[in-house]
């Protein structure tokens, strides 16, 4: 075998292992019943997850679902920030669509199904802390209203590292109505950070890897995290 020869094979036999190493660094599609889930988005802190792209930052926290393994229902903590310029995306409920590992998939309820099924809403108000990990990232956006599920009790205030109050543009940060908002405006360089609750899925929470999925009016593509809720 000539040297021109060994360099062939050697190239050859290297080819799957390229190809490896550049679909490891794809995303896979997103999530359908019967798919398989993406694989787990990096943490910005202990319970916080995050995807960032050139159009948006997309953030979920889990700490307080972990405490609601016997309930019909459980919360993530969400932040979407629009990085992209000249264009506003219009959020709904229809924006959020969670999928578990076996591809099953789980709509937002409404605001009345939450609160005739799920009685902790005022106490996971005061347990919330993905704001904190969040308020550096997020920090050089402007914030938007949101409240598909506002406290019963005391609206949607919780606590936070951000100061409260009104905004840049004299928007609250923090909403006190407990009426939910039912759609989002969100403009380029702005953020909206809520609650929302799902139903809970067949089996335990703790442990298992879900991905969420967005997508909002506006907006070209779904945008997708996965991550797993741990043990506390």
């Amino acid at each position: 075998m000539t040297l021109v020869d060994r360099s062939s094979m050697r190239l050859l036999s290297s080819m799957p292992l390229l190809l490896l190493v550049a679909c490891a660094g794809t995303r896979p599609p997103a999530p359908t019943p019967g798919g398989p889930a993406p694989e787990v988005s990096r943490t910005l802190a202990p319970f916080v997850s995050i995807e960032e792209g050139t159009d948006l930052i997309l953030t979920v926290g889990v700490r307080v679902a972990a405490m609601r393994e016997a309930d019909s229902y459980f919360p993530l903590e969400v932040s979407v920030t629009n990085k992209r310029p000249g264009q506003t995306w219009t959020v709904t409920r229809e924006s959020f669509l969670l999928f578990d590992e076996e591809g099953r998939s789980y709509a937002l309820p409404t605001n009345l199904e939450l609160t005739s099924g799920y009685h902790h809403r005022t106490f996971d108000s005061r347990i919330f802390d993905a704001r904190s990990a969040t308020s550096t990232k997020l920090s050089e956006y402007r914030a938007v209203e949101s409240s598909f599920f506002p406290d019963p009790i005391r609206g949607v205030g919780r606590s936070s590292a951000r100061p409260m109050g009104m905004g840049i543009d004299n928007i609250p940060q923090v909403s006190s109505s407990l009426v939910p908002i039912e759609s989002v405006s969100l403009p380029p360089f702005h953020y909206l950070d809520d609650v929302l609750y799902f139903p809970h899925p067949p089996g335990s929470l703790v442990g298992r890897r879900f991905s969420l999925e967005f997508k909002a009016t506006g907006l070209a593509e779904p945008a997708r995290i996965s991550f797993r809720i741990p043990k506390l």
